[in-house]
């Protein structure tokens, strides 16, 4: 069976035509995110976005008032692809740019910037610079030389712990000099406020930050998140439009926010706007063309015989004249006249006088309603004329798909679809219904549908010209689009014959042209456009499309901006023409010009949905100018953007030299002198033969002139064999360098630049020990095995390791199976990113790209199903590079950056030895993680893979000391009892799943387990290791080096004193702070360290046992578990607390401290097992509940239930739901609101509400419950509480 990377062909080809993309044809998780693609100039795309369903030269066709709204396809749910919003946002991209050009450009200058996914922070700027760790290291040179202050390192270390405290402290110390280190301190002050979700507090000092830096990506990027949460978003889209300048548009975060505003934006201004806008009538020959795609419509016929007077047929123009006084027949008149301003008016009549045509009327002044994007009032009388039984039945159908097409403009398809098919009910021998259901079905990937129905029209109506171009442009598009090329040529025969049997139809034409345009014969497209031009001279639409064409064909943007500025000037309402120009004028730089015409644009948009659309577009290139405005640096770099990438363009023509010269810079053997020059020439090596025979080999496949091939020959068996001698290395058959040399070959090199960039590429980019059994075949298989664990697992039961497929693509870099097209476009990429370790995320995709097709080889042979694997690459083409990029790069921002740490000698000089406990990879279960990754990737602040650690050591090894965040999984379990072991493992997902969802620090979707590091004492933890990857759970990890490599690493931080608190990272369940150990079990720890911040896991599990801990009651960072504590229920014989006679009742606000000795918990204090069961709305109903709060019950075990705060005039009841019976609760509590002593809240997790209730007597308060909630917005929720409480208390004290 064919890989599924050819559907990925298919699928993206789809995606011009449609702008979507389907992330599932490269069997992707759902869950995981999209890739936009680098911004490039689009507009042969949006030429194709305006002409997929209907010919260029006409309005919509079929969905009529589909393309109304600019075509605007259904919005998909999951795609990818560039929002249309970054044409705006992206000044002088070249307009026919391909995808390599500006792709590397980009790359080149953002060379490093997005290696690991991670937000990177461009270079020139003053803010944090980029360790070799890829982790952010704050310059501290300027604080370390200051002398006026003495200022400890150990302290400014621990400072930069994002807490508000320690940075307001630094920055209090920091010289007013150290301007980079300043501004670092205000971003982290800025994190910590936004941890605590006080936004202003972040929009201040994320100011003052980029006041000290205006290029601080990191402090803008978090102004603009806490600008969107206070709903600034004007502000906001300017500092993220700088983030996405700043950035090349590489961070998909940034990206994302832009989008997301930009769509808020436009919106909000479209749904104003379009509430007040004056309707506006479309040009006569767009209302013409639209009424033409009916031939079987009962309103747009000419007035009939007896409709005139007979004696005022010379007085056709004068609508006056019309039979009788009907409105309706008016109304044809003007039809026939062109007034199309007095029809409505005219049909308004008919319908209230209830003549003979009011179904007729009805159904006009619908039709001319959409026409002037009016949809809402539309929609009655269209449902009047389709409830119509006794009406013509030909009204009705016509109703029902002009109904369906106005659902289709609406998103809606379903509704679409249901309108489409009553119709072809009611009406079966109506080939409109046909013709038009066959373009919904287009605009719905369902081709082979839209064929029947086309076919239906055809056998209905054999002389419909549009009906036979459509299904033309039907079987092209599937052919097309399934890559069969004898498809692809019959449906163009097809176009042959619609033209030469309906030379008059423009719409056949029109529709080849776009076929011809895809099939790159420019000039025959052009050719059909012109005769299309020569049909119809007053159709703005096809000089559009004319001159989108030039752009693309010619590179010729003065003929282009010509044709359209025709179409503007034949057609002033055409908005498609001014949509067009102002993307140009983007691509361009002149924003002001592109802001003038997308407002002409939004003036003219028809529907709401496309009005905000151009509300998108117009506030995007707004944001850019104000931008540049403010940043005259930005403004440069812009300018100097633009002349960069034109002067990519100009090169385009000697794209060979251009190549070599980038690749030779790339590889840094750019200027290298001639290597070759010391060696006498001589061809004598024992395996000289086989040389010559593999270069011969190579040889031949290229088409290239006898002169030269020997030429050829000569200089890649001299490159080989100088190779060999220099290296003393002996050529053997499996060896891919012939196959390396090919790519290289196509740039017509001479001997010694080929044999240097051999050499280099040999060097950089050829991992070592590349050999059957070798060591980069096991680090992809565990690679393999993190991400697709039942790929690999399929594989590993065939007995199929990755050398026996994948040798030749890592020993060739693909080119051993890609033609050099398709590999110079990938080494493009490649070289450009300068980050040898891809080449193992691109053979990731390849797998990935034909999961399903592999595993569906269950029954196969070994021998075939590693054919099958080997010939993968094959199906690439160069179109596909961008994605195959796009991708690897996010799976390598899914990784843990210790595969590339723990094996960064994998690549370089053969010289250099590999060290003894590096080289056995085969016997490693899963991926290891370095113990400083997962101390690193949990903190607050970083992006990328964070860690879920699960410690499986024994319980007395966890109580004495461990990780903080880490959750327990005793091993032990597994087997001495698995029932609670598989509950302990659900216990561990669920823990999992509610850390992520809660934010927590502990949280991660990459599990890690962690062992002792002892391997006698790990046995077990491999056992649970390997249930997890049996199950193929992805992300599973293993901590190298266990709790021992935890302790030595932490020692090592405090010998070189880079964190004077280290020892909180390891905490204690069964007595004081634990002391670090050595292997030997001496103990490492200094004294005087039981001071710090205590681990919020020693606060919340003072109820764990010292031995044999129950998994279950384990709560690490409010990460919690699901199994079934004993509930609490309140009887009605419960008391409720009241203040104590002569008493003043307390109540306070305030912060949880960090030892709080109030712990009891009313679920420890029921003395009835009695539950009273209520209907939760019932409830939220009463009328004395004044506020109903959605929350979770958190429980002193850690447990969380969902549950409702109710809060009456007096009381505050609890109700928690039953799991088992939707709908219905418990009353969990019911608590005097006069008995609320104190509301506090968890400094790092403000969402944790405590309420603690008492009486206060002569003695003082006396503690009696204390309840615990998460509520989101929790501010308002305890704002609300708090206020009635104090209405209770106002109330108590005045009586």
């Amino acid at each position: 069976m064919q890989p599924r990377w050819r559907k990925l062909k298919k699928k993206k080809k789809k995606k011009k035509k449609k702008r979507t993309t389907n992330r599932k044809e490269l069997q992707l998780h759902a869950a995981r995110p999209r890739f936009p693609m680098i911004p490039r100039c689009d507009l042969a795309e949006h030429r194709k976005k305006k002409g997929v369903v209907h010919a260029v030269c006409s309005p919509p066709l079929s969905l009529g008032f589909w393309i109304m709204a600019a075509s605007k396809p259904v919005e998909p749910q999951s795609g990818s692809g560039l929002p249309r919003w970054q044409l705006a946002l992206l000044v002088g991209t070249p307009i026919v740019l391909g995808v390599g050009a500006v792709y590397l450009w980009n790359r080149s200058r953002t060379e490093k910037r997005k290696g690991t996914g991670e937000r990177k922070t461009p270079e020139g700027s003053a803010s944090p610079v980029q360790g070799q760790d890829g982790r952010e290291q704050e310059s501290m040179i300027g604080l370390k030389q200051q002398r006026t202050r003495v200022i400890s390192t150990s302290r400014l270390a621990s400072m930069r712990t994002p807490s508000s405290a320690t940075q307001t402290e630094a920055i209090a110390l920091c010289p007013t000099e150290q301007k980079s280190d300043l501004s670092t301190f205000y971003q982290n002050r800025a994190a910590a406020y936004e941890q605590q979700m006080k936004w202003t507090e972040v929009v201040q000092d994320c100011s003052q930050a980029v006041e000290l830096n205006p290029r601080y990506v990191k402090a803008l990027f978090r102004r603009a998140k806490a600008l969107e949460k206070l709903d600034n978003k004007k502000e906001c889209l300017e500092d993220v439009t700088a983030v996405c300048i700043l950035e090349a548009f590489q961070n998909q975060q940034s990206m994302l926010l832009a989008d997301k505003v930009l769509k808020q934006l436009g919106k909000e201004k479209a749904k104003e706007k379009y509430k007040n806008r004056e309707p506006m009538m479309p040009s006569p020959q767009f209302i013409k063309s639209y009424f033409s795609s009916f031939t079987d419509d009962i309103i747009s016929q000419p007035l009939q015989k007896g409709e005139k007077k007979d004696e005022d047929k010379d007085k056709e123009g004068e609508a006056s004249e019309v039979t009788g006084s009907s409105g309706y027949l008016k109304a044809k008149q003007y039809m026939e006249e062109e007034n199309y301003d007095k029809i409505i008016s005219e049909c308004t009549k008919e319908i209230e006088s209830g003549g003979r045509y009011t179904a007729e009327a009805l159904l006009l002044r619908a039709t001319f309603y959409l026409l002037i994007g009016n949809a809402t009032a539309a929609q009655p009388d269209l449902d009047r004329v389709i409830n119509m039984q006794d009406a013509n039945v030909k009204l009705r159908a016509n109703a029902l798909i002009k109904r369906g097409s106005m659902y289709m403009q609406q998103q809606q398809p379903l509704l679409s679809t249901q309108d489409f098919n009553m119709a072809a009910e009611i009406d079966t021998r109506n080939p409109d219904v046909y013709h038009h259901r066959g373009q919904l079905k287009i605009l719905l990937d369902q081709v082979d549908e839209a064929v029947g129905d086309f076919d239906e029209c055809i056998l209905l109506r054999p002389d419909s010209a549009l009906a036979q171009a459509q299904k033309c442009f039907a079987l092209y598009r599937q052919a097309y689009t399934g890559n069969n090329p004898s498809q692809v040529q019959t449906a163009m025969d097809g176009f042959e014959d619609v033209i030469r049997r309906f030379p008059k139809c423009a719409e056949g034409y029109a529709l080849y042209a776009q076929a011809l345009t895809d099939q790159q014969q420019f000039g025959k497209a052009d050719e059909m456009y012109d005769k299309c031009i020569e049909l119809e001279p007053d159709n703005a639409t096809t000089y559009v499309h004319k001159g989108l064409l030039q752009l693309q064909w010619k590179q010729d943007l003065d003929l282009g901006l010509e044709l359209i500025s025709k179409a503007i000037e034949i057609d002033n309402k055409c908005d498609f023409a001014y949509e067009t120009m102002g993307t140009i004028e983007v691509q361009r730089g002149n924003l002001d010009k592109a802001i003038e015409m997308f407002n002409k644009a939004i003036n003219l948009a028809k529907s709401e949905m496309e009005m905000a659309h151009l509300y998108s577009l117009c506030d995007a290139a707004y944001a850019q100018t104000e931008v540049a405005r403010k940043d005259q640096d930005l403004a440069e770099a812009l300018d100097s953007d633009m002349e960069m990438e034109k002067s990519i363009v100009q090169v385009q023509e000697h794209s060979a030299q251009h190549r070599a010269k980038m690749w030779k810079i790339a590889l840094n053997v750019s200027g290298k002198g001639d290597s070759l020059s010391p060696w006498d020439g001589v061809l004598d090596l024992p395996e000289q033969t086989l040389i010559h025979n593999r270069c011969q080999q190579l040889i031949d496949q290229l088409e290239v002139s006898e002169e030269e091939r020997s030429d050829m020959v000569s200089d890649v068996e001299s490159v080989i064999t100088f190779y060999c001698k220099s290296r003393n290395i002996s050529f053997t058959p499996e060896l891919s360098w012939p196959h390396l040399l090919k790519p290289l070959l196509g740039l017509q090199l001479p001997r010694s630049d080929l044999y240097n960039c051999f050499y280099a590429i040999m060097n950089k980019y050829i991992p070592r020990d590349c050999v059957p059994n070798g060591r980069p075949f096991h680090l992809y298989r565990l690679l393999l095995q993190y991400h697709e664990p039942e790929l690999c697992s399929f594989l590993d039961t065939k007995k199929i390791t990755p050398d026996s497929y994948a040798i030749n693509w890592l020993g060739s870099l693909f080119s051993s199976h890609c033609i050099p097209e398709v590999t110079q476009a990938l080494w493009d990429f490649y070289f450009q990113q300068a980050d040898p370790f891809l080449i193992f995320f691109f053979m990731l995709i390849i797998l990935v790209n034909a999961k399903e097709t592999i595993l569906s080889q269950e029954g196969d042979s070994k021998e075939n199903i590693i054919k099958l694997l080997e010939e993968s690459p094959s199906h690439l083409e160069s179109e596909d590079i961008e994605d195959l990029f796009s991708l690897a790069q996010y799976y390598q921002s899914k990784t843990p950056l210790s595969l590339r740490k723990m094996n960064h000698n994998l690549f370089g000089s053969s010289l250099v030895a590999l060290k003894e406990e590096d080289t056995d990879l085969s016997q490693a279960l899963c991926l290891p993680v370095s113990v400083p990754e997962i101390l690193q990737a949990n903190q607050l602040q970083q992006d990328g893979v964070r860690f879920f650690v699960v410690d499986c050591r024994p319980a007395e090894q966890y109580n004495s000391g461990h990780l903080s965040t880490a959750f327990h999984l005793d091993s032990d379990l597994m087997l001495q009892n698995p029932s609670e072991f598989a509950l302990s493992v659900k216990s561990l997902l669920e823990a999992q799943k509610q850390s992520l969802e809660s934010g927590s620090i502990a949280s991660g979707e990459h599990l890690c387990f962690m062992g002792s590091g002892r391997e006698e004492e790990d046995m077990y933890m491999n056992m649970v290791l390997a249930h997890f990857l049996q199950k193929n759970k992805e992300y599973v990890s293993i901590a190298k080096g266990g709790f021992m490599a935890l302790q030595k690493h932490l020692v090592d931080m405090n010998v070189e004193g880079l964190d004077s608190s280290y020892v909180h990272w390891i905490v204690s369940t069964s007595g004081s702070h634990s002391s670090l150990s050595s292997a030997d079990g001496e103990s490492l720890s200094s004294p005087g360290d039981s001071k710090g911040v205590k681990s919020l896991v020693n606060k919340m599990t003072f109820a764990l046992k010292s031995k044999s801990v129950n998994v279950k009651e384990k709560m690490i960072s409010f990460i919690e578990n699901t199994s079934t504590p004993v509930e609490r229920h309140v009887s009605s014989s419960d008391r409720v607390g009241k203040p104590y006679r002569g008493v003043k009742p307390v109540f306070s606000i305030g912060d949880e401290e960090e030892y709080d000795t109030d712990e009891i918990d009313s679920s420890s204090m029921s003395d009835d097992d009695r539950k009273e069961i209520v209907n939760i709305q019932t409830w939220t109903n009463k009328p004395d509940v004044k506020h109903h709060i959605p929350c979770n019950e958190v429980k002193e075990t850690g447990h969380m239930f969902p549950s409702h705060l109710l809060i009456t005039a007096t009381h505050m009841y609890c109700l928690r739901e039953i799991a088992s019976k939707k709908g219905f609760a418990y009353i969990q509590s019911r608590q005097a609101l006069n008995s609320v002593v104190k509301i506090t809240s968890k400094k790092k997790h403000p969402e944790l509400i405590t309420f603690k209730f008492g009486t206060n007597n002569s003695a003082g308060v006396e503690i009696s419950a204390v309840e615990r909630y998460l509520i989101p917005n929790a501010g308002d929720a305890t704002k609300v509480i708090k206020q009635q409480i104090m209405k209770v208390l106002d109330a108590l004290e005045s009586s």
